[in-house]
This record gives C-alpha cells, sequence and structure tokens, in this order.
C-alpha cells in the first residue's frame, strides 16, 4: 500500500514541539499480483476554487501522488499511475493510468508552473539497456493529462549493487522558471555531439532538456 502520513505546524510553542500529527490515510493499495513502487508527492499552492482543508479550515492546495506498478514477479514491466487529493490529504481520487506496462516505466517526479498550476509529469521508460524520458501535462489540476511524449531517448547511466558500488538509476528531475519554462534533466552516457563516450561508470554526465508548453522538447545539452 501506499499511505500518507498528515501533519499540521500549529506554531504555539517556542519551547515545545508543535508539528501535531493528524492522521493516516491510505492512497492506493497493492495486491499480490501488484506491487506499488516508488511513489512521489507535490504539493500546490492554493489556487481559486480551493476547498478549505478540514483541519485548520485554511485553503489548501491540491496534492498530487504518482507511482510505478509491477505485476508480480515480473520486474521488466511497469505501468505509471497518477491520483490527487483536493482536501489535504484526506481523501484521494480514482487513480489514472498514465502509461501501461507494455515496457517497464519508473522513476515518477513532478513539477507545477507557479502562475498557472499546470503539472508537468515525468518518469523514464526501460527498453533493455536504454529508453526514453517521457512527460505528461495536465492544465486541470490533475482531472486528466494528455497523451505523454517523448523528451529523448538515453543511454542510460545506471550500476547494480555490488561490493564496491550502489545501485542507481537515470531518472528524470523537473524544475520550472518565472517565464513557465520546463526543465528536465538526467544523467546519459552521451556526449552533446552524440556520440556514446565510453563504457566507464566515470563517463556519466549530466544533460537538460527545455519546453514551453511540455508538448516539445529541445535537444538534450
Amino acid at each position: 500500500m501506499i499511505f500518507v502520513a498528515r501533519y499540521i505546524d500549529n506554531n504555539n510553542s517556542e519551547v515545545t514541539n508543535p508539528i501535531q500529527y493528524i492522521d493516516t490515510n491510505i492512497v492506493a493499495r497493492g495486491t499480490q499480483q501488484a506491487f506499488l513502487d516508488k511513489p512521489w508527492i507535490a504539493v500546490d499552492i492554493p489556487r481559486p476554487g480551493a476547498i478549505n482543508c478540514p483541519v485548520n479550515g485554511l485553503p489548501g492546495g491540491n496534492v498530487y501522488l504518482a507511482y510505478a506498478t509491477f505485476p508480480v514477479p515480473d520486474e521488466s514491466h511497469a505501468s505509471i499511475s497518477f491520483t490527487r487529493s483536493r482536501d489535504c490529504g484526506a481523501t484521494w481520487s480514482q487513480a489514472i493510468q498514465l502509461v501501461d506496462n507494455t515496457y517497464g516505466n519508473q522513476g515518477a517526479t513532478f513539477a507545477i508552473d507557479p502562475a498557472t498550476g499546470h503539472i508537468y509529469l515525468a518518469w523514464r521508460q526501460y527498453r533493455g539497456s536504454a529508453g526514453f524520458i517521457y512527460v505528461a501535462r495536465s492544465t486541470d489540476g490533475g482531472a486528466s493529462f494528455s497523451k505523454p511524449v517523448v523528451v529523448a531517448g538515453l543511454t542510460p547511466f545506471d550500476q547494480a549493487t555490488g561490493p564496491n558500488s550502489f545501485r542507481t538509476s537515470s531518472y528524470p528531475s523537473l524544475t520550472i522558471d518565472a517565464t513557465g519554462r520546463v526543465y528536465a534533466a538526467w544523467s546519459d552516457r552521451v556526449s552533446a555531439s552524440g556520440a556514446a563516450m565510453c563504457g566507464t561508470e566515470a563517463c556519466a554526465r549530466i544533460v537538460v532538456s527545455s519546453s514551453t508548453d511540455g508538448l516539445t522538447w529541445t535537444t538534450p545539452q
């Protein structure tokens, strides 16, 4: 299962802990046939039409959460799902599946446009030893999403757990600037010219692609 625990800062003490536990709520339930993995959460600011939080009566921003679902015991295929809460994490919507498990999909992450509230959700899709970075956009507060688009293919910097290493995978990170431009960054083994650099762990580099609308993306640099 995926849970969200809620706390509130009462801001009522200088000498004791003002943080108060509220409750813990179930967001999504796995089964013996479905393993839920790598949840990612983000919170928006209160916007017009925001529902007041039931705890303190103040306007609350939407809470967004995405996760991967693996069909047990298959570890090479996974879907990406999204859910939201409009009442400060008390209840959660029916999950939307953004991509099915034809391939392996992992590492969901969000960015929220501070001006518009538009949501950009990125993840990595595994296809053998390589893969793609995908992004889907919502312009209605997470009620629906556009068809996912490819940001770029990648030759990932991945390594397995070993005596002298720990497991790591190339997952994307997202952010948005004050003009609404979206930036995606990840670790890759490909040079700016498009040629593979080399095959050792020391050859990873960070690449960045950007977009003004989440639908078309610049060549990674």
